[in-house]
């Protein structure tokens, strides 16, 4: 019954759910990777992943209210940590960058790389274990949450590659557009073009006008 009447009811939302997920994942990359602030991108990550699942779960449950919404953050929090979700986003994003990064060796351009790739691949998995407990044919026990860890992790690892090859490419463009800001307007025109790139990243997230940090 779940094959034959549910599936094909979910695809088109399940497309969606992919969308959203997949632009979170790069903003959250964009935004930690420009920062240069410790403290800022742990909130970043975390206030965005809170908006995601409470993005999925409206998408599939409608209006799950408060109390709804915290439930499937609380159990995404706890399949996160059981899964040791950092360490394995860790080790991927150590695979993933021989690849990637031939033309930033050396770079200024690496640590913010490093950083805002390793948060995209985080933000992707809370994401995707969001969507998968959302559509649940059955109850969320723990064997249903390690089965589902298991799944969600093979999947965002066959996708991670091409996702961080183009948060890279488009984060060296974006920050190439700044330099060259810099060198036409001269040195008076540094934090103007910082300010251009922060807004640029704000607007990702729909705050366009908000102060760019000092």
């Amino acid at each position: 019954f779940e094959s034959r009447e549910l599936e094909p009811r979910f695809r088109e939302t399940d497309a969606e759910a992919d969308r959203i997920i997949r632009e979170e994942s790069l903003n959250v990359g964009f935004a930690t990777a420009v920062s240069g602030n410790g403290a800022l991108d742990a909130f970043v990550v975390f206030w965005r992943s809170v908006v995601l699942v409470s993005r999925i779960a409206t998408l599939y449950y409608g209006r799950p209210g408060l109390r709804g919404t915290l439930l499937i953050v609380k159990d995404v929090a706890l399949a996160i940590a059981a899964a040791r979700v950092a360490q394995t986003a860790t080790d991927w994003l150590g695979k993933l960058l021989p690849s990637v990064l031939p033309a930033f060796a050396g770079s200024v351009l690496l640590p913010p790389i490093v950083n805002g790739g390793f948060n995209l691949i985080m933000t992707m998995k809370v994401g995707h274990l969001a969507k998968r407990r959302c559509r649940s044919f059955e109850a969320w026990t723990e064997s249903e949450r390690e089965k589902s860890v298991v799944e969600v992790l093979a999947f965002v690892a066959s996708q991670a590659l091409m996702l961080v090859t183009e948060f890279v490419a488009r984060l060296g463009g974006l920050v190439t557009k700044g330099v060259v800001a810099v060198a036409g307007a001269g040195v008076h025109a540094v934090g103007n073009a910082a300010r251009s790139i922060w807004e640029t990243v704000a607007g990702w997230f729909g705050a366009r006008g908000s102060p760019a940090p000092a």
